[in-house]
This record gives structure tokens, sequence and C-alpha cells, in this order.
């Protein structure tokens, strides 16, 4: 077993003054959400030393292809490096922009591997959300614009030289975003904990980013949160990080994909709302393994994984919205086999799911979430 993580890693609200890229150009792609007075410091410091930056701003939308590809063609040639502050979002399309400056081709040309990986532009990123993980990771999840499939890119070339994790960015973010994006990492490190070819060196990241997220979203929730809750979630969520690069997700984030057509939800309150059926189907074969991840991360007792997931289950649902829209709302009876098929076409989740897999059994799976 090996722990992998190449990417050079800063963390604390005094690494802003210690930001540095490499090139002498860099494209700046920085989220309109972030405050501008922290725009500014970013710009500034990538600007030390005459480095020359070019600015470019996007909302926090999913990354398209089109979008992608156009970008592609408008960035100045001479670009040497990315440097991208912003959520997981933001942060996946700069790597996906890095890959086809270098790479070359259209960004779809890389989701069924017509095209091959032949390196990136240099990569700086800083995520100001607390879910992602993006920022260490070899994986960008992009949106087909023409078929509308949501897809994975997974290579080293897409890992970044080097993470900020900057706390005090997240303090502009509402509620429901820290929400969203800290249940997206806990599902991380508990998703990476369960796969059956996990590595056992990352169990005690995996048990604090959970254990971290547990003890400080309800204070978050509950809007009476300082800067100890934000460091904790940010180190939660770059945890959540290290965890998948080294050990990948399960089924709830297959399914979350597979559902992706038919909402406009976040991301992680579709995985917080699919991760009930997720434990209901393989709680029969978690063979103690449930019960005892719950029970270090909680301090708490449980005599099995039942139990455990039901606990899990009720904090989940303590912490959502009820006026958060649901899942199944939007999709009906015939989308059905779209989404089994869609789930079916991840070759690697059968080797870390819990439970064997087959047609009939995620068929039903997905007909529970679709008439629940």
């Amino acid at each position: 077993m090996r722990l992998y993580c190449p990417t050079e890693i800063h963390f604390g609200n005094t690494e802003l003054q210690q930001l540095q890229v490499d090139g002498c150009v860099t494209l700046a792609l920085l989220s309109r959400s972030i405050a501008p007075e922290y725009k500014a410091k970013i710009v500034a410091q990538l600007q030390l030393g005459g480095n020359r930056v070019i600015v470019m701003e996007r909302g926090g939308a999913e990354p398209s292809s089109d979008e992608i590809d156009r970008c592609a063609v408008a960035v100045d040639g001479v670009v040497d490096s990315i440097f991208a502050a912003g959520g997981g979002s933001t942060l996946d399309f700069a790597k996906a922009l890095a890959l086809v400056k270098v790479s070359g081709g259209a960004i779809a040309d890389y989701e069924f591997g017509s095209r091959s990986f032949n390196g990136a532009l240099p990569l700086t990123l800083m995520p100001t959300t607390c879910g992602s993980g993006s920022e260490v990771t070899q994986y960008a999840v992009i949106n087909n614009s023409v078929s509308g499939r949501k897809f994975t890119l997974g290579d080293d070339c897409l890992r970044a030289k080097r993470a900020y994790v900057i706390p005090d960015l997240l303090q502009t973010l509402p509620v429901n975003q820290i929400l969203a994006t800290a249940l997206d990492g806990f599902i991380h490190a508990l998703e990476a904990l369960l796969n059956e070819v996990r590595n056992p060196i990352i169990e005690p990241l995996g048990i604090e980013a959970m254990r971290l997220i547990h003890r400080h979203l309800i204070t978050i929730v509950q809007g009476e949160y300082g800067i100890e809750q934000l460091e904790g979630v940010a180190l939660a969520s770059l945890y959540g990080g290290i965890c998948i690069t080294n050990s990948r997700t399960g089924l709830i984030h297959t399914l979350s994909v597979a559902f992706s057509e038919f909402h406009k939800l976040s991301h992680g309150v579709v995985n917080a709302q699919l991760l009930p059926h997720a434990l209901r189907f393989n709680r029969d074969h978690y063979n103690g393994r449930l019960k005892q991840i719950v029970s270090d991360f909680s301090a708490q007792s449980f005599n099995s994984d039942t139990d455990a997931a039901q606990y899990l289950c009720t904090w989940i649902k303590s912490l959502l919205p009820t006026t958060i829209s649901p899942l199944n709302r939007s999709v009906v009876a015939s989308d059905i086999d779209h989404i089994v098929d869609r789930i079916l076409q991840d070759k690697g989740l059968p080797l870390v799911n819990s439970r064997p897999l087959d047609h009939t059994n995620i068929r039903t799976l997905v007909e529970e979430i679709v008439y629940e």
C-alpha cells in the first residue's frame, strides 16, 4: 500500500501571502463569488516578480464541454500556467482547460478514450468551498454539452503542482453552500473507507475528515460559527480529497452522476439524498465495517451496521432543510432504463462495492429511489 499525493499543500490563512505559480504568463481563473478584496489580493500576489496575469472570471455552474472548448480557443497562446480559485466546478474547469491546451483536441475527445492524455499546463489550485477535494485529486468532472452526459477525466497530468487551502475564503459563502459542499467531503471520506479495495493508510485521514464535519456542521447550519469551524471543514475537505485520490468513491457518487441529467440540485445535496438508499442497498454486506467507521468518527457505540446506517441517515436528515426538492421529483418511469445503463457504465464500481452488482438489483435500487 502507498499514499500518493504529489501536490504541494499549503493550509492556513497566512498561506495566501506565499502564493506562487510556475511560468511567466498565468491565466487566473477566478470564481465570480469570491469577494473583491480577495480577488485583488490574489492577483497582486500572482503579479509579484513581474509575472503577467490574465484574469478570467466564471460562474459556479458545472463545466460544460462547449464552455471549455470556447475558452481554449480564446485563451492567449502564450499562457504557460493556470491558477484557479473557486469551487470544485471552477477547479475542474481549469484542469480540463490545462489538458486541452497541451494535449489538444476538444475536451469531449477524452470522454471515451479516443484521445490520449499527453500532459497539461502546470496547475495551481485554491478551493473556495469545502467539499470537492479537487485541488489534490487527478479527477475532473465535465458535462458533455451534446449528450448531456456527465463524465469524469482521470490522469496524473490533472494533478495540481500546488494547492492553497485558505479557510478564511469560506467566510463569504452562504450557509447552504457550506452545508452542501461539506456533505460531499464527508461522503468522499466515507466511501473511500467503505471501498472493498480501500487503502488502509488513508483510514486515519478519512475518520478525521468525518469527525471534523460531524462536529462542526451542525454549528454552521445554526449560523453560530467562526474561524474554528471553517478551518475544521476546510481541513476535512482536503483530507477527503486525499482519500479519494488513493481509494475511489463508490455507489453514492455513481448514482449521483447517473441522476445528474434530471435535476438542478447541488452535487452535495444529491449525494446526501442518495446516501440512505446506498447504505440500505449494501447494509447486509458491510460485515461490521460501517459500524466501526461510524463508531470511530462519532465516538458512539453501535450494535450493528443497521444501527450505524440509521444514525447516519438521521444525522443527514437533521442537517438538510425541509424545503429542498426531492431528487426524484423530475424523474419519470421512462428515465429508469437510461439511469440504470449509466450506472452500469462504471466498470470500476463492482470492484469496490460491498454487494455484488447486476442489472436486476441496480434496477430495483433505481426504482426505489424514483418511486420513494
